[in-house]
């Protein structure tokens, strides 16, 4: 009774097979795709597999992290301009006062500052998961993200839901403790103390990427801007007839601002993760080994005075080794000694030279030499010992000597 239309149906089978032949062509066939299994009700690009990782949803180039951080830096203004634009409006509703009002906790401002801290949560369990595999985290200090995800939650939580209000009014009533900041200093305290030190520790393992570390540096700095204004410190900042609004949009802008640039320092992190894992971050190490490396070949240049000179811009190529083989510790001092035993040899040489200077060998001697090494050699073509080469070497300057 309800038939699809034949057009209908064969352009869904034109598309089936496009994907098909779309597969084939891109070498993305596993074991088993390449035979439809039977009653399965979807395509096998439907499979795990095949779906995109949560890492994809990272941005790879610095531009669009600098076009995501506009955005959220224009919303952010656009919110603190509606507020003081709503103001007279705000006054005399009835209802839906609260939409554009920044301390309520209805508003868009506070489902914004919840966004932020939910992405930021999200996005240190991005980091969590590539982190872990690290190899030379002996530590465990991967798991400083795991208590970052859990922190920046229960600050999302805390933007939409004050529960740390209720508590820390909770805890002044219970101790009648007056303190120079009122209520807010008994949540405030406990939150610099937890949230300072995870700061702190997130730091230590950003310390690879300087962008990361600038940006949660510069989110700290929000941070206590915004706790500076919430403790009484904003009046000296702001004067006129609307000293109050001004003072609602510095520390609300500041907290906003502070969420915008965790979420941005995160997210760069995270690039960062993911270019280290395709090897396009430069370690330490390597670049210790490439300083080692040359100056390895200056001692040598100096020692033999081999190679190319330092006002050189390029060095000499490798020997026995090609240029994207990393030269280890042993053989880097295999090499040093037998430098070093090239310069001695040379020194007994030229010694031996200025002794039998006067003194001629004859014929016998230079027939008595080649017959020890060819008694050594025993006649066989083989690799001369470094002592054969020595007396071999030493037989060349005395013919030298007696022509």
């Amino acid at each position: 009774m309800f038939r699809r239309g034949g057009q209908r149906d064969s352009r869904r089978r034109r598309v089936l097979t496009d994907d098909v032949v779309r597969r084939g062509q891109e070498g993305l066939d596993a074991p088993g795709d390449s035979q439809k299994v039977e009653g399965a009700s979807y395509a096998p690009e439907a499979s795990l597999e095949r779906q995109p990782r949560l890492s994809a949803v990272v941005p790879r180039r610095l531009l669009t992290h600098l076009v995501v951080f506009a955005l959220g830096g224009g919303a952010i203004f656009g919110l603190l301009s509606l507020y003081a634009c709503m103001q007279p409006w705000q006054s005399g509703a009835a209802t839906g006062s609260e939409v554009f009002d920044l301390t309520s906790g209805g508003s868009l401002t506070r489902w914004f500052a919840s966004v932020l801290l939910l992405a930021s949560s999200a996005a240190s369990l991005i980091v969590l998961s590539l982190r872990r595999h690290k190899l030379n985290d002996y530590q465990g200090r991967y798991r400083v993200w795991a208590y970052a995800a859990i922190g920046t939650l229960l600050m999302s939580a805390a933007a939409t839901a004050p529960y740390h209000l209720v508590a820390a009014s909770a805890l002044a009533e219970w101790t009648a403790w007056e303190l120079p900041g009122g209520v807010a200093t008994f949540w405030m305290a406990p939150a610099l103390l937890i949230l300072g030190g995870l700061a702190v520790r997130l730091l230590v393992d950003m310390r690879d990427s300087v962008l990361a570390c600038f940006a949660l540096f510069m989110a700290l700095l929000a941070y206590g801007g915004a706790i500076g204004m919430q403790l009484g410190g904003a009046e000296a900042l702001v004067v006129g007839t609307a000293a109050a609004i001004e003072r609602v949009q510095l520390t609300i802008g500041c907290q906003l601002a502070g969420h915008l640039l965790l979420l941005t320092s995160i997210l760069l992190f995270a690039r960062h993760v993911l270019r280290d894992i395709q090897g396009l971050v430069a370690r330490k190490s390597d670049k210790a080994s490439i300083a080692d490396d040359a100056d390895a070949g200056e001692q040598e240049d100096e020692s033999t005075g081999e190679g190319v000179h330092g006002a050189h811009a390029s060095p000499p190529a490798p020997k026995m080794r090609t240029d994207l083989e990393s030269e280890s510790a042993g053989a880097r001092s295999k090499r040093r000694r037998e430098a070093a035993e090239r310069v001695q040899e040379e020194y007994e040489d030229r010694d031996s030279r200025r002794k039998n200077r006067k003194i001629r060998p004859r014929g016998a001697e230079l027939a008595e030499l080649e017959r020890e090494l060819e008694a050594e050699s025993d006649g066989a073509p083989q690799k001369l010992s470094k002592a054969q080469r020595k007396k071999l070497r030493k037989l060349k300057a005395r013919q030298r000597e007696a022509a």
